[in-house]
């Protein structure tokens, strides 16, 4: 692993034998291309002795880094990344993440929660954020500790980009099926890595076999427990889970190496539910894989269906372990559960139903709605 030195013979931060650029010894600037490997240990050694030297808070000195390819490299017309690299009084490597809120709706109160799972797995801890700005020049930047031992530069740069992806998916204060939808279609699935299964979130590591006819009931069952709830929902193919106490915490991805058919997935569901689930959106998502390949999950969109529309009926049913093709079912999601719903309440749906088609408030049913 490569390494940072403060030559103070020389008077300069080094990595290799590039020198990083600087104008008042505070900020330090570089292409990632050169810094990226180079050890977060020996940066914060050689920062302290910059420190001594020029007699500075440690904490005051920061390095910027840049995407552009070392031959272009430019400290003063180069575009950096929105994440600066410190060293804390008590020698934590610490992050300080830039991002645009405009159009996110978070508070600071918001964001240790939002960001624990993503943090929790980096190894990472959330320190504190602040929101400066008014309209639409609202910023944020977030101070984030790193601690693994034995990390470069560029890992650091990199949970500083996936936080700032992060916000920026969001559209509100908490993850939703439309934000995290976000974040599996730009192939980034992997940072909902920690979240638990919820009301509108499912996960399974294995697709459906859609060749029998209980796996065609289960799909439909899975689609209509979100479509029959209050929210939007999305279920997500490639991921795994693991029980922590009563919640299904999402552990890791597992795409599969094929990729899904997604026409056959909307037309089984078509073929299993009534009524249609409006604004279906199914899609396949690739992903890199080891060996340079590319795997494939697949995102299944529920959003919140009209309420004239429920129940949503399901051709079939699985009882005591049986497929009866011939019944019909009606579930709804509870938090990460299912649950059915009551015949009292469908009697109270129908007889609504048949009310205000006596009073000839909504048109009889045709063949084509049956």
């Amino acid at each position: 692993m490569e390494q940072f030195s403060y030559l103070i013979r020389n008077d300069q931060l080094v990595v290799g034998n590039y020198p990083l650029a600087t104008e008042d010894y505070r900020i330090w600037y570089a292409p990632l291309e050169i810094v990226g490997r180079a050890s977060l240990a020996s940066f914060r050694n050689a920062i302290r002795g910059v420190a001594k030297n020029y007699d500075l808070n440690v904490s005051e000195l920061v390095l910027m880094v840049s995407s552009a390819p070392a031959s272009e490299f430019d400290e003063d017309y180069s575009i950096y990344e929105p994440v600066k690299i410190g060293v804390l009084d008590d020698g934590q490597i610490v992050l300080d993440i830039m991002v645009e809120l405009h159009g996110t709706h978070v508070d600071e109160s918001d964001l240790p929660s939002l960001l624990s799972p993503l943090l929790a797995r980096s190894h990472a801890t959330f320190i504190d954020a602040e929101i400066e700005g008014a309209g639409t020049q609202v910023y944020c930047e977030i101070s984030v500790a790193f601690g693994r031992r034995g990390a470069a530069v560029q890992e650091a740069i990199k949970i500083g980009l996936d936080v700032v992806t992060l916000i920026e998916r969001l559209r509100k204060s908490t993850f939703t099926a439309e934000s995290a939808l976000e974040l599996v279609t730009a192939g980034r699935a992997d940072l909902m890595v920690g979240l638990p299964e919820s009301s509108w979130l499912e996960v399974k590591s294995q697709g459906y076999d859609l060749k029998t006819d209980r796996d065609r009931i289960e799909l439909a069952q899975d689609i209509a427990r979100f479509a029959n709830g209050d929210t939007g929902g999305l279920l997500v193919i490639g991921m795994r889970t693991h029980r922590t106490g009563e919640e299904e915490i999402i552990a890791k991805t597992s795409p599969a190496l094929q990729p899904f058919d997604a026409g056959r997935y909307h037309r089984s569901i078509d073929n299993k539910l009534f009524p249609p689930i409006q604004g279906l959106i199914i899609q396949n998502v690739f992903v890199p894989i080891s060996g340079g390949r590319s795997g494939s999950m697949l995102a299944i969109y529920i959003p919140a269906q009209p309420e004239e529309m429920k129940p949503f009926l399901v051709h079939g049913a699985i009882v005591r372990g049986q497929v009866e093709g011939a019944f019909i079912s009606i579930v709804q999601r509870r938090g990460e559960h299912s649950i059915p719903i009551t015949a009292q309440a469908i009697h109270a749906t129908l007889a609504a139903g048949r009310a205000l088609l006596r009073r000839s408030e909504v048109p009889p049913p045709t063949d084509t709605q049956v």
